[in-house]
């Protein structure tokens, strides 16, 4: 009996790599085989990610994560800054991706680069605030001396945390990893879990849970840019939620994120240094900000919540 499951398994196989009519297909579908055997069939015919595949877009997201460490600590620019932030970030979405087929938990990126993506992450908001007071020209000598200080701080921490043998390190753990055979129902359970924890949300979000929808929104959008286009465009998602409408909700939210996250940080902001001038001007600048953000956070409300109707449809 054990042979002739065997040798069915092997007719089984052949049968695929030859590729024979649908009409025998349907014969060996509904007459022959077991469900076991049809396990084998709807795994080689359903669209897959193999491991070498696998393992070649994690080498070009590791040489990527080298690349832009290195050029980071070099210049501090904030567009490569950004790059390097989200290459990190492309990396981690694709890894919860891999554990969440494997079960596995032990896949992670070191801690130290983590370090590294936060230090770059406090350097890039603080030029983006610096810029945005000089654009406004909201004239606050003593806060913008505070952001510089502040990143000329981090640089130092970057230059004292950084080391390309840990970058190496970590790529060889993550490289060594034996990874499965991403198959399209793990990636459309990988999805699915993402898009249901946004529909359970509802209209009176807090900040901290429209930065959770911004990150499972990513989440998907990272994946749909490293996955195979023939795996990807098999995920079964609504027709009205394409990933131009996915990246315009996670470009609202972040907007608003970061100016939120400003005006937390002049809030928290003092110095005796300070001016009268520069007080009266600062306090004037929060009041404003203060409205705006409420008014923001209504029109992000509302695009989240668009959103969500269209995911749960």
């Amino acid at each position: 009996m054990m042979k002739c499951e065997r040798r069915t398994e092997e007719i089984t196989r052949t049968f695929l790599r030859k590729q024979q009519s649908s009409y025998i297909f349907y014969i060996i579908h509904h007459i022959i085989l077991p469900d076991s055997i049809m396990t084998i069939i709807n795994e080689s015919t359903n669209p897959v990610m193999k491991k070498k595949e696998i393992k070649a877009l994690l080498k070009k997201k590791l040489r990527a994560i080298e690349k832009l460490s290195s050029a980071t600590g070099h210049s501090f620019e904030k567009n490569i800054i950004h790059d390097f932030r989200l290459s990190i970030k492309s990396l981690r979405s694709f890894l919860r991706l891999l554990k969440s087929c494997a079960g596995k938990d032990e896949i992670e990126i070191h801690q130290k680069i983590r370090r590294l993506y936060h230090i770059a992450g406090v350097i890039r908001q603080s030029e983006l605030e610096k810029e945005f007071l000089i654009k406004m020209k909201i004239n606050v000598p003593s806060y913008i001396d505070s952001l510089e200080k502040k990143m000329n701080r981090k640089k130092r921490e970057w230059r004292k945390c950084y080391s390309r043998k840990v970058i190496s390190n970590s790529s060889r753990k993550i490289m060594a990893h034996k990874y499965e055979v991403l198959h399209l129902s793990a990636l459309d359970n990988f999805i699915s879990k993402r898009l249901m924890q946004l529909v359970t949300l509802k209209n009176s979000v807090t900040d901290a849970q429209l930065h959770e929808i911004r990150k499972n929104v990513k989440d998907i959008l990272y994946i749909s840019g490293s996955v195979d286009k023939k795996l990807w465009d098999s995920v079964r998602l609504s027709d009205e939620l394409t990933a131009r409408k996915l990246q315009e909700l996670t470009e609202t939210i972040g907007s608003y994120n970061d100016e939120r996250i400003m005006h937390e940080h002049l809030n928290a902001f003092s110095s005796r240094d300070l001016s009268n001038e520069e007080e009266t001007t600062i306090k004037q600048f929060k009041s404003i900000e203060k409205k705006k953000l409420k008014l923001e956070k209504k029109l992000v409300l509302k695009a989240t919540h668009l959103s969500l109707v269209k995911i749960h449809k």
